[in-house]
Formats: C-alpha cells, structure tokens, sequence
C-alpha cells in the first residue's frame, strides 16, 4: 500500500531507496522521530525510516537524494548520501557477511530482564539459519 504522499505524478518519478547518513541525532525517540516524520512527508515517500544507533536514515519511493537530504537539514541535522550501505554497516556490525541482505530491528515487549528474557530471545534469533548477530 502507498503512503498517502504517493500522488499520481509522483508515480512517474523512478522508486528508488536512498540510504543517508544523519550527524547529530542523540536519540531515537526525538531525534529519529524528526528525521523519519521530515521524510515520511516528502511528496513520493511510501516508507522512512531513522536508526539512531546506526546514524542513518532510509527513504523509499519517488523521491531523490536532494529532496531527502534537504528535508533532514531543514529539521536541524547534517545529512549526506551513503554510497554503499554494506559498507557503511560493517563499522557497526564488523561480521557482517558480504552477502548479507538485510538487518532487522525488532521491538520485544514483555521482557522484564536483559539476563534472562534477552538471552532467551537473542537465542531463539540466533537459531534461525542466515541469522549471524542478535543483540
């Protein structure tokens, strides 16, 4: 499903995934917030997101490298394009295969404890063949 952003002229402009690094966000309920709230409402966006702990972002959709640098630093932070996301990514996951395709984030509720409830879900993630890290 498209974003409600998507509007007919927009589906003319080449989809594309631009992977950009932010400067300056100190976190990922405010900061990452902005950053991905300012790409969501470019014109053409279906899908944005911010990582914090990655200092990045990612648009996709019919929106190009300027318009998506140009809405992160009219929100207040530095952005640039990342060429080569493999790349980029091995400074924070070193063991990162060459081939890898993708890095999941997912949000676990009801743990109540990082010893236990942790280990048992970055176990059971581990398990899963093609899985090379969980944290």
């Amino acid at each position: 499903m498209l974003s409600n952003n998507v509007r007919a002229n927009d589906r003319m402009k080449p989809r594309r995934v631009v992977h950009l690094r932010v400067e300056g966000m100190m976190c990922q309920r405010n900061c990452g917030s902005t950053v991905r709230n300012a790409l969501q409402n470019l014109p053409g966006c279906e899908y944005a997101q911010a990582i914090h702990c990655e200092e990045r972002a990612v648009v996709v959709g019919a929106v190009s490298e300027e318009e998506a640098i140009d809405a992160i630093e009219g929100v207040g932070f530095d952005a640039t394009v990342i060429p080569d996301i493999h790349s980029y990514l091995k400074q924070f996951y070193p063991n990162l295969p060459s081939n890898a395709q993708f890095i999941i984030h997912l949000k676990v509720t009801g743990m109540m404890c990082q010893r236990n409830c942790g280990s048992t879900v970055a176990n059971a993630l581990l398990s899963i063949a093609g899985c090379v890290g969980a944290e």
